[in-house]
């Protein structure tokens, strides 16, 4: 099966293996909204990892108190893009006064 991934250059990053994506790095608590790809359904969603004493895994954004996705399904993952918003503010000039 082949992964989704971008042109390179356009902008968005490539597919990563899970082990990489950003958790949070004190342990306890949530990480950053990224996109996982999923073996299961072959579906991108939104998700974050959530690690709370009760349930520890990929919790994907819009479900709700659940349900959390399968680790075992998701292999990928990729940062989330900039919104038309901050790619505008990236690529404005800016200006310095002499």
């Amino acid at each position: 099966m082949t992964i989704p991934s971008k042109a390179k250059g356009d902008g968005m990053s490539e597919w990563q293996d899970i082990s990489t994506a950003p958790k949070n790095p004190e342990g306890e608590g949530v990480g950053p909204w990224i996109l996982i790809f999923s073996e299961w359904d072959h579906g991108v969603y939104t998700a974050r990892w959530e690690c709370r004493a009760e349930v520890r895994g990929w919790k994907v954004m819009g479900r709700g108190a659940g349900p959390w996705t399968s680790p075992e399904n998701i292999r990928h993952w990729m940062p989330m893009p900039l919104s038309p918003f901050q790619q505008r503010k990236a690529s404005k000039p800016v200006e310095v006064s002499e």
